[in-house]
């Protein structure tokens, strides 16, 4: 499966889309999905968490590997090794991204402290924003909601 790693906005005076940016740590360009993002201010976006494919790609190969392999016992192995694999996933990104959309530019400005969800929503009151449970691990959801405060 393709991560990407495109910002794109939406015109409405031209019915068209444009390509804006790359998504970004500020050091490397970084493919993501999953996370949750809101305005902030007059001229950021910020994102939280999110999944850049690495483990997700490896983990979708064991499934096609294994529903390839005709030989019982290999089949076997493989689903071994895509358990063992997804048992040590090390949880999602805890970084927060914040894109300026006036200089286009990606800054990481932070971390989640704890596990980080993605596939979730996130409610913003001023300058606090709610993370409601998610998945923090493939298949582990969480019912904790996280807090995440803009220190100024």
């Amino acid at each position: 499966t393709t991560f990407f790693d495109d910002v794109w906005k939406y015109l409405p005076s031209k019915n068209s889309w444009e390509l804006v940016s790359a998504i970004s740590n500020g050091n490397a360009t970084i493919p993501l999905a999953a996370g949750v993002g809101a305005a902030y201010g007059n001229q950021h976006i910020l994102l939280f968490s999110g999944d850049d494919g690495e483990k997700y790609n490896k983990t979708e190969g064991f499934i096609n590997a294994a529903n390839k392999e005709e030989d019982l016992e290999k089949k076997t192995q493989i689903n071994k090794a895509k358990i063992e694999h997804l048992t040590s996933h090390p949880g999602f990104s805890k970084d927060v991204l914040a894109f300026n959309t006036i200089d286009k530019k990606w800054q990481k400005v932070g971390e989640i402290p704890q596990p980080a969800p993605v596939t979730t929503v996130l409610v913003k009151n001023n300058d606090t924003f709610f993370i409601a449970n998610g998945e923090i691990k493939p298949g582990v959801r969480t019912p904790q909601v996280i807090t995440v405060k803009i220190q100024k």
